[in-house]
Protein backbone atom coordinates (compact mmCIF):
# COMPACT_ATOMS: atom_id res chain seq x y z
CA UNK A 1 0.00 0.00 0.00
CA UNK A 2 3.00 2.43 0.73
CA UNK A 3 4.28 1.38 -2.06
CA UNK A 4 1.22 2.10 -4.22
CA UNK A 5 0.88 5.70 -2.65
CA UNK A 6 4.62 6.63 -2.98
CA UNK A 7 3.56 5.78 -7.21
CA UNK A 8 0.67 7.69 -7.03
CA UNK A 9 2.66 10.77 -5.88
CA UNK A 10 5.31 10.33 -8.38
CA UNK A 11 2.39 9.85 -11.30
CA UNK A 12 0.80 13.62 -9.85
CA UNK A 13 3.98 15.14 -9.56
CA UNK A 14 5.38 14.04 -12.89
CA UNK A 15 1.53 15.85 -14.40
CA UNK A 16 2.10 18.72 -12.33
CA UNK A 17 5.82 19.75 -13.96
CA UNK A 18 4.89 18.67 -17.03
CA UNK A 19 1.72 21.07 -17.03
CA UNK A 20 4.07 23.54 -15.58
CA UNK A 21 6.70 23.24 -18.28
CA UNK A 22 4.28 23.88 -21.13
CA UNK A 23 2.77 27.10 -19.62
CA UNK A 24 6.18 28.47 -18.86
CA UNK A 25 7.23 27.64 -22.59
CA UNK A 26 4.52 29.13 -23.66
CA UNK A 27 5.04 32.54 -21.55
CA UNK A 28 7.85 32.67 -23.09
CA UNK A 29 5.93 34.28 -26.79
CA UNK A 30 6.50 38.15 -26.02
CA UNK A 31 4.81 40.60 -27.97
CA UNK A 32 7.05 42.74 -30.33
CA UNK A 33 9.25 39.84 -30.59
CA UNK A 34 7.50 36.62 -31.49
CA UNK A 35 4.58 38.59 -32.99
CA UNK A 36 3.38 41.70 -33.30
CA UNK A 37 0.25 43.64 -31.67
CA UNK A 38 -1.53 46.56 -34.49
CA UNK A 39 -2.17 49.82 -33.22
CA UNK A 40 -5.56 49.42 -34.85
CA UNK A 41 -7.33 46.07 -34.62
CA UNK A 42 -9.01 44.71 -37.97
CA UNK A 43 -12.79 43.66 -37.95
CA UNK A 44 -13.44 40.40 -37.91
CA UNK A 45 -15.50 38.20 -39.89
CA UNK A 46 -17.91 36.93 -37.20
CA UNK A 47 -17.34 38.40 -33.46
CA UNK A 48 -18.75 35.30 -32.15
CA UNK A 49 -15.33 33.37 -33.08
CA UNK A 50 -12.08 33.32 -32.76
CA UNK A 51 -10.25 34.33 -36.03
CA UNK A 52 -7.31 32.91 -37.81
CA UNK A 53 -6.61 34.43 -41.09
CA UNK A 54 -3.58 32.93 -43.58
CA UNK A 55 -2.51 35.53 -45.44
CA UNK A 56 -0.41 34.17 -48.69
CA UNK A 57 0.08 34.27 -52.21
CA UNK A 58 -0.43 31.04 -54.39
CA UNK A 59 2.97 32.15 -55.94
CA UNK A 60 4.75 31.97 -52.84
CA UNK A 61 6.86 29.12 -52.51
CA UNK A 62 7.37 29.42 -48.84
CA UNK A 63 3.44 29.76 -48.80
CA UNK A 64 3.56 26.41 -50.82
CA UNK A 65 5.82 24.84 -48.39
CA UNK A 66 3.51 26.17 -45.36
CA UNK A 67 0.17 24.35 -47.23
CA UNK A 68 0.89 20.78 -45.91
CA UNK A 69 1.30 21.88 -41.74
CA UNK A 70 -1.68 24.17 -42.45
CA UNK A 71 -3.95 21.53 -43.97
CA UNK A 72 -2.92 19.12 -40.84
CA UNK A 73 -3.24 22.11 -38.34
CA UNK A 74 -6.80 23.53 -39.35
CA UNK A 75 -8.22 19.83 -38.51
CA UNK A 76 -7.07 20.55 -35.05
CA UNK A 77 -9.16 23.58 -34.65
CA UNK A 78 -11.65 24.10 -31.98
CA UNK A 79 -15.06 25.11 -33.08
CA UNK A 80 -14.59 28.66 -31.22
CA UNK A 81 -11.48 29.00 -34.32
CA UNK A 82 -12.62 30.36 -37.90
CA UNK A 83 -9.84 29.70 -40.53
CA UNK A 84 -10.15 31.93 -43.27
CA UNK A 85 -7.53 32.18 -46.46
CA UNK A 86 -6.41 35.67 -47.23
CA UNK A 87 -4.75 36.21 -50.58
CA UNK A 88 -2.33 40.02 -51.40
CA UNK A 89 -3.44 41.20 -54.28
CA UNK A 90 0.16 43.34 -54.98
CA UNK A 91 0.02 43.71 -58.86
CA UNK A 92 -2.59 42.16 -61.79
CA UNK A 93 -1.17 38.45 -61.38
CA UNK A 94 -1.78 38.31 -57.38
CA UNK A 95 -5.02 40.63 -57.50
CA UNK A 96 -6.53 37.63 -60.68
CA UNK A 97 -5.24 34.77 -57.93
CA UNK A 98 -7.35 36.44 -55.33
CA UNK A 99 -9.97 36.87 -57.26
CA UNK A 100 -9.42 32.92 -57.86
CA UNK A 101 -9.75 32.39 -54.72
CA UNK A 102 -12.88 34.30 -53.82
CA UNK A 103 -14.55 32.51 -56.97
CA UNK A 104 -13.62 29.32 -55.61
CA UNK A 105 -15.26 30.05 -52.72
CA UNK A 106 -18.40 31.03 -54.16
CA UNK A 107 -18.60 28.30 -56.49
CA UNK A 108 -18.02 25.64 -53.54
CA UNK A 109 -14.93 24.07 -55.10
CA UNK A 110 -12.02 25.98 -52.67
CA UNK A 111 -10.37 23.07 -51.57
CA UNK A 112 -9.95 21.88 -55.37
CA UNK A 113 -9.08 25.06 -56.70
CA UNK A 114 -6.62 25.94 -53.88
CA UNK A 115 -4.76 22.86 -54.28
CA UNK A 116 -4.53 22.61 -57.92
CA UNK A 117 -2.67 26.33 -58.60
CA UNK A 118 -0.63 25.43 -55.98
CA UNK A 119 0.57 22.72 -57.88
CA UNK A 120 0.03 24.09 -61.46
CA UNK A 121 2.91 26.74 -60.19
CA UNK A 122 5.01 25.06 -57.86
CA UNK A 123 4.77 21.46 -59.30
CA UNK A 124 3.75 21.84 -63.33
CA UNK A 125 5.87 25.20 -63.30
CA UNK A 126 2.77 26.56 -65.38
CA UNK A 127 2.37 30.78 -65.91
CA UNK A 128 -0.83 31.86 -64.65
CA UNK A 129 -1.42 35.43 -64.52
CA UNK A 130 -4.51 35.95 -66.46
CA UNK A 131 -8.43 35.17 -66.58
CA UNK A 132 -7.96 32.98 -68.87
CA UNK A 133 -5.06 31.47 -67.34
CA UNK A 134 -7.20 30.67 -64.32
CA UNK A 135 -10.54 29.51 -65.95
CA UNK A 136 -8.29 26.47 -67.23
CA UNK A 137 -7.14 25.31 -63.75
CA UNK A 138 -11.06 25.39 -63.08
CA UNK A 139 -11.68 23.45 -65.95
CA UNK A 140 -9.97 21.31 -65.07
CA UNK A 141 -11.41 20.51 -61.79
CA UNK A 142 -15.12 20.94 -63.56
CA UNK A 143 -16.10 24.00 -63.63
CA UNK A 144 -17.80 25.41 -66.72
CA UNK A 145 -16.47 28.02 -68.50
CA UNK A 146 -19.18 30.44 -68.61
CA UNK A 147 -20.10 29.45 -65.13
CA UNK A 148 -16.47 30.31 -64.00
CA UNK A 149 -16.41 33.84 -66.08
CA UNK A 150 -20.42 34.39 -64.34
CA UNK A 151 -18.10 34.47 -61.05
CA UNK A 152 -15.41 35.87 -61.82
CA UNK A 153 -16.86 39.05 -63.39
CA UNK A 154 -19.14 39.48 -61.25
CA UNK A 155 -19.96 42.64 -58.45
CA UNK A 156 -19.94 40.03 -55.66
CA UNK A 157 -16.20 38.68 -56.07
CA UNK A 158 -14.63 42.60 -57.36
CA UNK A 159 -16.27 43.72 -53.90
CA UNK A 160 -14.81 40.25 -52.34
CA UNK A 161 -11.39 40.97 -53.14
CA UNK A 162 -11.64 44.67 -52.31
CA UNK A 163 -12.36 44.06 -49.14
CA UNK A 164 -10.06 41.32 -48.51
CA UNK A 165 -7.22 43.98 -50.05
CA UNK A 166 -8.25 46.25 -47.61
CA UNK A 167 -7.82 43.68 -44.83
CA UNK A 168 -4.54 43.11 -46.10
CA UNK A 169 -3.36 46.95 -45.67
CA UNK A 170 -4.96 47.12 -41.89
CA UNK A 171 -3.23 43.92 -41.30
CA UNK A 172 0.18 45.65 -42.77
CA UNK A 173 1.04 42.57 -44.23
CA UNK A 174 4.57 42.83 -45.78
CA UNK A 175 5.38 39.25 -46.97
CA UNK A 176 3.88 35.55 -46.87
CA UNK A 177 2.63 33.63 -45.41
CA UNK A 178 1.66 35.47 -42.09
CA UNK A 179 -1.03 34.69 -39.99
CA UNK A 180 -3.34 36.94 -38.17
CA UNK A 181 -5.07 36.39 -35.07
CA UNK A 182 -8.35 37.64 -34.60
CA UNK A 183 -7.66 40.62 -36.25
CA UNK A 184 -5.37 41.91 -33.16
CA UNK A 185 -2.43 39.69 -33.71
CA UNK A 186 0.06 39.44 -36.34
CA UNK A 187 2.75 36.80 -36.65
CA UNK A 188 5.78 36.22 -39.09
CA UNK A 189 8.20 33.45 -39.77
CA UNK A 190 11.97 34.56 -39.51
CA UNK A 191 15.32 33.71 -38.74
CA UNK A 192 14.16 32.47 -34.88
CA UNK A 193 10.69 31.70 -36.10
CA UNK A 194 10.03 28.70 -38.69
CA UNK A 195 6.29 27.63 -39.77
CA UNK A 196 6.11 25.36 -37.19
CA UNK A 197 6.96 27.93 -34.07
CA UNK A 198 4.19 30.50 -35.93
CA UNK A 199 1.24 28.16 -35.84
CA UNK A 200 2.15 27.31 -32.22
CA UNK A 201 2.66 30.72 -31.59
CA UNK A 202 -1.00 31.13 -33.02
CA UNK A 203 -2.35 28.16 -30.42
CA UNK A 204 -1.00 30.83 -27.57
CA UNK A 205 -2.54 33.74 -28.90
CA UNK A 206 -5.79 31.79 -29.21
CA UNK A 207 -5.94 30.39 -25.40
CA UNK A 208 -5.40 33.82 -24.38
CA UNK A 209 -7.70 35.47 -26.36
CA UNK A 210 -10.45 32.56 -25.52
CA UNK A 211 -9.12 33.85 -21.62
CA UNK A 212 -10.24 36.92 -21.90
CA UNK A 213 -13.61 36.28 -23.10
Amino acid sequence: MRNMKRVLIAIVASIFLSATATATAQETYEEGKDYKRLSTPVRTANPNKIELVEAFSYTCAHCFAFESLIKQYKKTLPEDVLFVRAHVSWDSMTENLARALYTAKALKVEDEIHEALFKALHIERKVIRTPEDIQAVFAAVGVDGEKFNRAFNSFGINSQTKQATAKIRGYKIDSTPQLVVNGEYVISANRDIDHKEMLKIADYLIAEIRKSK
